[in-house]
């Protein structure tokens, strides 16, 4: 008898315990549930009054008019972007006439990722031309005069893409690609004094980048040189390969799986990241070292 009252103590003791834990745990539960609930509100405002400003930003800025842009780019003008200048370029000298120049293959991804980029963010017309000549590096480019027929063109802006991988396959010293291409760009910024001439940096090639030659050099090293010849011109590079390479590392991305199997060529990944690096490289004023 004296045992059944035991255990009915003890039976008794254990519910009320579980009933009391119980409860407890059940409030503590309601309670992160409502914090988590608070704390995504609070999320969600924050993102949806960012993306408020953004769009009041691009509201305020799609409703300027087109004397309003121009007052806006002239009082800023030595820091305004790649882009921006295009942009100017449309504005006070609708159509623009935008030529490319230099060992170009238009058939590449990134050529068109450039030009989709432009076309949809300046205000008037661009009418592109082309002066391309694949595989061919700067003293070739400075010997043949390929640069009269860009300035014939007029152009209002022109885009001269970089020959480091032709320097480097033609085996030529750093000293040759400053000396030729420092006189081309006489030429040409003395035959075009008031256009937009942007330097442009090759699209990267992992297996080209420990790809020496004779004079243990790489495309980089190429690429650098030319930086360096710009930087004497006071001219702007857009810079896709350092954009490139420096998402890559903001995303923790090894480069070797941006590339197909003989790491020459960018996969679909790669070009999804080239076409982050040239939107940044065209928004962004202020070039970084490779």
């Amino acid at each position: 008898m004296k045992k059944n009252i035991f255990l009915t103590i003890i039976l008794g003791v254990a519910s009320i315990l579980i009933i009391f834990f119980g409860r407890q745990h059940a409030a503590t539960q309601e309670e992160e549930m409502l914090q988590n609930s608070l704390s995504a509100e609070s999320s969600n405002e924050s993102l949806e009054t960012e993306d408020t400003e953004v769009a009041e930003e691009q509201d305020d800025e799609d409703s300027l008019s087109a004397e309003e842009k121009i007052a806006a780019y002239e009082a800023d003008i030595d820091s305004l972007t790649p882009l921006q200048r295009i942009d100017y370029e449309t504005l006070v000298n609708d159509p623009v006439n935008l030529a490319y120049y230099g060992p170009i293959d238009t058939s590449l991804e990134w050529y068109n990722q450039m030009n989709t980029l432009i076309q949809n963010n300046v205000s008037g017309t661009v009418e592109i031309e082309e002066y391309t000549y694949p595989e061919t590096g700067t003293y070739n480019l400075y010997i043949q005069r390929y640069v009269d027929n860009v300035i014939a063109s007029e152009a209002d802006v022109v885009i001269y893409r970089m020959p480091a991988f032709e320097d480097h396959d033609r085996d030529v010293a750093l000293s040759e690609t400053n000396q030729f291409l420092t006189s081309m760009l006489n030429t040409l910024t003395e035959g075009l004094p008031d256009a937009d001439i942007f330097l442009m940096e090759t699209e990267p090639n992992l297996f080209e980048m420990t790809n020496n030659n004779s004079r243990s050099l790489d495309y980089r090293n190429y690429m650098n040189e030319m930086n360096t010849v710009a930087d004497e011109f006071g001219l702007q590079v857009i810079d896709i390969h350092n954009q490139f390479t420096t998402i890559a590392e903001e995303d923790e991305v090894e480069l070797a799986s941006l590339f197909n199997e003989d790491q020459t060529v960018l996969n679909e990944e790669g070009n999804a990241l080239l076409e982050r690096a040239i939107d940044r490289a065209m928004k962004d004023g202020t070039p970084e070292e490779d």
